[in-house]
């Protein structure tokens, strides 16, 4: 699960890379308007179900040490 929220952050920001190649094409002539567009749809979903499992699964991956038992 950790591998796959990997791949899923780093698709994220591939994705955002791709968002910000399409607007800065426009700089050199014209945008690209479906980098820009997929690249932020797909990069927001990968960023937010990466952080949903994250979230969900930290529970297992991270117990509290003794220190944190005593508080």
């Amino acid at each position: 699960m950790r591998l796959f929220i990997l791949f899923l952050s780093m698709s994220c920001v591939i994705a955002y890379g791709y968002a910000l190649a399409g607007y800065l094409s426009g700089q050199f002539g014209q945008y690209k308007e479906n980098y820009i567009i997929w690249g932020l749809l797909v990069g927001t979903a990968c960023g937010v179900l990466a952080m949903y499992l994250w979230k969900k699964h930290m529970d297992e991956w991270f117990e509290p040490t003794d220190e944190e038992n005593k508080k």
